[in-house]
């Protein structure tokens, strides 16, 4: 008799437990759905084909590219739109690192000049 009633009480609190949640659940279908917000993008400088440490940057290997605001680094180089010119002193830079297709462009990996090979690895200071 005992487990009967043991039994038969955890019945009656699961059937409570699934009315409350029936209720909350009836109330959340009144309230509007949240508007989907709508994330700024620029367009970022990237590299358009894979390129070894050590090559000389030109303008054939560089596109802008769109890209959330929130997803480009700091240091690299952003405008609003994508027929803007390449930015001053830009070309004839060596990169300090291997380049994949659609890696940002970023001015901790150039280097001015003619530089080593210490030059290309090390970073200032």
């Amino acid at each position: 008799m005992r487990r009967v009633l043991i039994f038969l009480l955890a019945l009656v609190m699961a059937v409570a437990t699934f009315g409350l949640l029936q209720m909350k659940m009836g109330d959340r279908s009144n309230e509007p759905a949240p508007l989907v917000q709508e994330q700024e993008t620029v367009f970022t400088l990237v590299f358009n084909r894979e390129l070894p440490r050590g090559t000389r940057i030109n303008d054939d290997v560089l596109v802008w590219q769109e890209r959330l605001r929130a997803s480009v680094p700091g240091d690299s180089f952003v405008t609003e739109n994508d027929d803007a010119p390449l930015p001053d002193g830009l070309t004839n830079m060596l990169l300090r690192r291997d380049v994949m297709p659609g890696d940002v462009v970023r001015q901790t990996i150039l280097v001015e000049g003619s530089a080593s090979f210490m030059a290309l690895t090390l970073a200032p200071g």
